[in-house]
């Protein structure tokens, strides 16, 4: 009988969550809409300074936005788009990577 009990309490620890699993899959249009608008909410310097500034009332949603709004930002640099010179030009932590992406990714190997 005491299996059971313990097994029915086990059972029942694996239906509790901690956290709720919910996802949002970012609607990037949208997204590129409001944080490239100035007069939105959601103004990547505006959120920007607000993080910066640490600010306490930042919610999820900006955060969500400041996350995948950076890729639409003019500094955002695709790893696709960097060539040679800017990873040696950057900074010494894009060379280490450069050494090692370069090493292992050549063609042919």
């Amino acid at each position: 009988m005491k299996k059971y009990l313990i097994l029915g309490f086990l059972f029942l620890g694996f239906n509790l969550y901690a956290q709720e699993k919910k996802f949002n899959v970012p609607n990037f249009l949208n997204i590129q809409s409001q944080v490239t608008n100035s007069t939105s909410n959601y103004f990547y310097p505006k959120l920007l300074k607000r993080l910066h500034n640490a600010d306490t009332t930042l919610t999820t949603s900006d955060f969500h936005h400041l996350y995948y709004g950076f890729a639409f930002q003019e500094t955002y640099q695709n790893l696709l788009k960097i060539n040679n010179e800017t990873l040696k030009t950057e900074s010494p932590v894009l060379d280490i990577f450069s050494f090692f992406f370069y090493k292992y990714n050549k063609k042919g190997t």
